[in-house]
């Protein structure tokens, strides 16, 4: 029998979406995949989570991301903007939608990192076994054009970073997370130069695990240069 990707028990499978659905408007049905050239005409699934996880252990991250969809995702930022979050959700949300999104893409090395960090997705583990920053950045209002679509793109430094494992931006509307995930060998001090440096470039602000609350002052982008660079995008009918 088939082995379910967060708990790994034999299981029977459900389909669980990428993106969930409790986060997306409904009228959002239609996926643009510049990368591989694709357009789907339904919100992409993969079909390797066993009911008990989906139903129970993964629900409560898509309620939460409900919720900010509610309170900030849906509405025209104008800053600077309090973010208000929890951590734990927030870091563990962001981490299962991009580990949907690279099984869904069939990545396998991608894959087997995330499966590390599978049981503190689903919460049996209180702390991650990496090391992993999130920033937010915003997309700035414009009257022409709305940046309405939720996507997912690749992050990577020029050169590459020799620490980092993976870097995705994952993103609702106006607001753009990057998640980072670094390896063991990064010191204390290197990881705060760095972070430091791509929050600068990119006008981008460090969500703390040690806050409950950010505040975003600046913009990461206006909305015609975020809308030419939309990857893998899911966009209303």
């Amino acid at each position: 029998m088939p082995i379910c990707a967060y708990c790994g028990k034999s299981e029977k499978l459900t389909r669980e979406h990428v993106f969930s659905v409790a986060i997306t408007p409904p009228d959002y049905n239609t996926i643009v995949d510049h990368t591989r050239n694709k357009i789907h005409k339904s919100h992409p699934t993969v079909k390797d989570v066993c009911k008990a996880c989906n139903n129970h252990l993964l629900s409560p991250l898509d309620a939460y991301g409900k919720q900010l969809n509610d309170e900030y995702f849906l509405k025209s930022p104008i800053t600077p903007i309090e973010f208000k979050y929890s951590y734990s959700l927030l870091e563990r949300l962001l981490l299962k939608m991009a580990y949907n999104n690279e099984r869904a893409r069939h990545n396998p090395k991608d894959v087997e990192l995330f499966k590390n960090l599978a049981p503190y997705i689903i919460a049996k583990q209180n702390f991650s076994p990496n090391k992993i920053d999130i920033l937010v950045g915003l997309v700035k209002p414009d009257d022409n054009f709305e940046p309405g679509v939720y996507r997912f793109a690749n992050l990577t430094t020029n050169p590459p970073h020799p620490h980092l494992l993976l870097g995705r931006f994952i993103c609702f509307r106006h607001y753009i997370f990057a998640v980072l995930i670094w390896n063991d060998l990064l010191d204390t001090n290197e990881r705060k130069e760095t972070i430091q440096q791509i929050s600068k470039l990119d006008e981008m602000t460090l969500v703390s695990p040690k806050s409950d609350l950010t505040l975003i002052s600046s913009y990461f982008l206006d909305a015609q240069e975020y809308l030419k660079k939309t990857p893998i995008a899911l966009w209303p009918k």
